[in-house]
């Protein structure tokens, strides 16, 4: 079989779901729909293995909630029998598809992430001011609604581009229709399999940018994605390229309030990030939910959730000039 995929007997197998379930369970055992569902593991389990054997499974309903983070964000929760068939495929479609996306692309990927992609965009920045020897200037893209707007169709067709067994593609399809199936697009917030959805969704803008047009000083982060040039007239008429791309080829949109050209010396926020010729520095929105997060372990006690919240921040910051800052936060962890 190609593309290094299990026979789906194998995929679907108590053994190999019950090794979905372990990966998913990780950092979860304490949830209630959780510890319900680990009751009565062995029947969820050989029923879940039977109905994809069988091609009868059927995605349930989500819960839908909301969070801000810091704008609100609809997030869509499946049932805990949902989200471990999400991890068995993801497992599967993760390292197919991941060697075939370009460097640059960091969301969701192993040894990617915020950190690094905030380093990217420094070092292109670095390199195409010749070291802060003459202004530089960034262009910001940010899609519109992404997640609400991917296009079922499309999506299926760039899967089945590496993707050949129709049970996988079958199984694919039932997930991704399990959300806003009248409207025929969208994917939820909230889906493991969602993460690796947009990233072949948005490969295409990629391939677009790195491959067609030869830009290397390009990088995405989810659907915000960045070019760095010391031509300014060049990033406008980029934009425009990009935006009929986008509608074209994706029936996504980049309106004109998600388009942001600035030079260095304005400063040029990134991902959290704001660069200026003499460094990066925090933007004031992850400093204040730094800081909550150091009252909350001060207020409230240390816990391992508050300890993950903490180190994420100090990572964040780490190539920022904010020495107090993370001092603070180093402090709240010692405490």
């Amino acid at each position: 079989m190609s593309y290094n995929l299990k026979f789906f007997n194998e995929f679907a197998s108590i053994g190999n779901l019950h090794a979905a379930w372990k990966k998913f369970r990780s950092g979860k055992s304490d949830r209630p729909d959780v510890i319900v569902f680990e009751r009565h593991l062995e029947s969820e389990l050989t029923k879940l293995s039977e109905e994809l054997l069988a091609g009868t499974y059927v995605h349930g309903d989500y819960h839908k909630f909301f969070v801000r983070d810091p704008k609100y964000r609809e997030i869509h929760k499946a049932t805990v029998r949902d989200r471990v068939v999400h991890q068995a495929i993801y497992s599967i479609l993760y390292p197919i598809f991941d060697q075939r996306f370009f460097f640059d692309s960091y969301s969701c990927r192993l040894n990617k992430g915020t950190q690094a992609a905030i380093a990217k965009i420094w070092q292109y920045i670095r390199k195409e001011s010749k070291n802060f020897n003459r202004e530089v200037y960034v262009f910001h893209g940010d899609v519109d609604t992404f997640f609400a707007c991917v296009d079922h169709n499309i999506l299926f067709r760039f899967l089945t581009r590496k993707i050949r067994d129709w049970k996988y593609l079958s199984l694919c399809k039932r997930i991704i229709i399990s959300y806003n199936p009248e409207k025929v697009k969208g994917i939820p917030l909230g889906n493991l399999t969602s993460q690796i959805f947009a990233n072949v969704y948005l490969h295409e803008l990629d391939y677009f940018i790195k491959q067609k047009l030869g830009i290397a000083s390009y990088v995405r982060y989810n659907d915000d994605f960045f070019v760095v040039s010391a031509d300014k007239d060049f990033l406008i008429k980029l934009s425009l390229e990009i935006k009929e791309f986008l509608m074209l080829k994706l029936k996504l949109s980049l309106p004109e309030d998600k388009i942001i050209i600035r030079s260095l010396s304005q400063g040029i926020d990134i991902l959290g990030a704001v660069a200026f010729p003499y460094g990066l520095v925090p933007r004031k929105r992850l400093r204040v939910a730094a800081l909550k997060v150091a009252d909350k372990a001060k207020k409230l006690g240390y816990n391992s959730y508050v300890a993950k919240q903490l180190s994420s921040y100090i990572g964040l910051l780490s190539q920022t000039k904010s020495f107090l800052l993370k001092e603070k936060l180093r402090l709240s962890i010692s405490n």
